[in-house]
């Protein structure tokens, strides 16, 4: 497993999970969805995470992830690209389709840490407005102001 993972048990028991049972994933934050209200009392929003993969960089990761009811608004203070740790929990329920019965897996957010900014975020403060000194304006022989050239470049 993943050096930054804390999901790697020794043994088969995490088959038998407990609601106690807490894992953490640290990567970038690739997407967040929109607000989906499923029910009266359930509502929950999607972030996908982008976890590089380390031995086949050709094959990253990308996980899902969902918050559920007063969880959601912990997602407001993340952006795609921001470098986050998520703690979250693997529920799994047995259901009943026309094909059969399957397995759904959700990986629901406890709690979500930001560790950097959005990439491309400026982290410089913003330049004061007003007042700016301006360069000297220079003078020819006859003490009139030059007019200032114009650059010749293509940008």
């Amino acid at each position: 497993m993943r050096k930054n993972n804390t999901f790697a048990p020794q043994d088969l028991s995490f088959f038998n999970l407990k609601s106690t049972s807490m894992f953490t994933l640290t990567g970038t934050v690739e997407s967040i969805g929109d607000v989906q209200q499923i029910t009266d009392r359930f509502k929950k929003r999607d972030l996908v995470l982008f976890i590089p993969n380390e031995s086949k960089p050709e094959y990253p990761n990308r996980v899902a992830f969902q918050a559920t009811n007063n969880r959601i608004d912990s997602l407001n203070s993340v952006a795609p690209g921001q470098q986050v740790e998520i703690k979250f929990f693997i529920n799994g329920k047995k259901v009943n389709t026309r094909r059969g019965e399957m397995v759904i897996n959700n990986l629901d957010i406890s709690e979500i840490k930001t560790l950097s900014q959005p990439q491309g975020a400026s982290t410089q403060q913003p330049q004061q407005q007003g007042y700016q000194q301006q360069p000297p304006q220079q003078n020819n022989a006859n003490n009139a102001p030059v007019p200032p050239q114009e650059d010749d470049l293509p940008f």
